[in-house]
């Protein structure tokens, strides 16, 4: 059985998020805050993701993450693929070093038809179609987890908190109470 890591599995929570963002960005601390994704592995994800260009990254002020196409144009494969490099599935699924040379394996032409088909399911599953996934199963417990786009709340759905912004006034003096 082939099971993928869980460095995919949190870059997936972490999409789908980004997916239910709406094309806002967002900081990677209400990514954690939301998908409980611990803060060092997510920096580490999120810069993969960025570095293979899925998502794109803003520094600074009204800075933050954006997925960076949409998400029915970003196949499972592309994830798998961005955290855990291109060979992720195994030439051989017994681990043997050097099973694609002669004399062939007894399960090698096997594992060939597989590992092909394995590759063309993954690549004809969307972010998309995870999104709904995590967004019912992972996202909906969360109280204040939702997001929204900018013209409103998502029907139903808690908005992300706002960031806070430093406005400088002059502050006005203050008045002082005489006790009679």
């Amino acid at each position: 059985m082939l099971n993928l890591t869980q460095t995919t599995g949190y870059a997936i929570l972490a999409l789908g998020f980004l997916h239910e963002c709406g094309g806002r960005l967002v900081l990677a601390k209400d990514i954690t805050r939301c998908t409980r994704i611990p803060l060092p592995y997510l920096s580490k994800i999120l810069y993969a993701l960025t570095r293979t260009g899925l998502i794109v990254g803003k520094r600074g002020y009204q800075g933050g993450f954006a997925l960076s196409r949409p998400a029915d144009e970003i196949s499972l494969c592309d994830v798998i693929e961005a955290v855990e490099g291109e060979d992720w599935l195994p030439h051989c699924p017994l681990g043997i070093v050097g099973c694609s040379k002669q004399p062939l394996c007894p399960i090698h032409d096997f594992w060939i038809v597989q590992r092909a088909r394995i590759q063309k399911e993954l690549l004809s599953i969307t972010l998309a179609d995870m999104s709904a996934y995590v967004s019912e199963k992972f996202l909906s417990n969360i109280d204040g987890c939702y997001a929204s786009d900018d013209s409103g709340a998502i029907p139903g759905k808690k908005i992300l908190s706002k960031r806070k912004t430093h406005r400088f006034t002059k502050k006005s003096p203050r008045k002082q109470s005489k006790k009679a």
